[in-house]
């Protein structure tokens, strides 16, 4: 009975777990393409003002 009841336990275990992780997932990807695309963002700015520089000189 010990047994069965550490295998229930270890099953609900993992289906928490994998059922936080798939919530997490969304939530990480959109942040890492928020992250992404700020960095571009920012990225694409200061080589525009750069190249802006470079052009009036």
């Amino acid at each position: 009975m010990n047994e069965f009841f550490r295998i229930v336990g270890m099953v609900f275990v993992g289906l928490f777990v994998l059922a936080l992780v798939l919530h997490l997932i969304p939530i990480v990807f959109s942040l890492f393409f928020k992250l992404i695309f700020a960095a571009l963002l920012i990225g694409g700015i200061v080589w525009g003002i750069n190249w802006l520089r470079r052009a009036r000189n």
